[in-house]
C-alpha cells in the first residue's frame, strides 16, 4: 500500500449522485443529485463561508430563523454539482437552493449524504 492511496480529496471533488426520497411518502424518486463530499475544496470553502455569515449575522442581532435556514441552503446548494430527474435541464444552482428552503427533509438527506465519506469512496 502507498499513502496515495488513503488520499480522499479526488474522490469526493468528483461527487457522488444522491436518489432523493420523497418526503412525502419516503420512497425513492426519480430525482438525482450529484454532491462533492467533506473533503472537498468545494465543500470546504462553503461550510466556511456559511459559518462566517452567521457568525456576522449573530454579532450584528439581525439574525432569524429565517435566515438561517438560507444560509444554511445556501452552502448546501454549492455541493451540488449537478443534477438529473428534473424538469430543468439545465442546472440551476438558485433552483437547488430553492428546493432546500422549501423541502427540510431534502436538505437533511443532502447534508447526511455530504457527511457520509464512504459514499465517496470507490472499491
Amino acid at each position: 500500500m502507498k499513502i496515495e492511496d488513503l488520499y480522499t480529496l479526488d474522490a469526493h471533488e468528483a461527487g457522488a449522485e444522491l436518489r432523493l426520497v420523497s418526503p412525502i411518502n419516503g420512497k425513492p424518486t426519480d430525482f438525482y443529485l450529484t454532491i462533492v463530499g467533506v473533503d472537498s475544496d468545494r465543500w470546504r470553502d462553503a461550510e466556511l463561508d456559511g459559518k462566517r455569515k452567521i457568525l456576522a449575522m449573530s454579532k450584528a442581532e439581525q439574525g432569524d430563523k429565517k435566515a438561517h435556514r438560507a444560509i444554511i441552503a445556501d452552502v448546501l446548494s454549492q455541493a451540488v454539482i449537478d443534477w438529473k430527474g428534473f424538469d430543468k435541464k439545465e442546472f440551476d444552482r438558485n433552483f437547488v437552493k430553492e428546493i432546500f428552503i422549501n423541502s427540510p427533509l431534502i436538505a437533511e438527506q443532502v447534508d447526511e449524504f455530504i457527511g457520509k465519506r464512504a459514499n465517496f469512496i470507490k472499491g
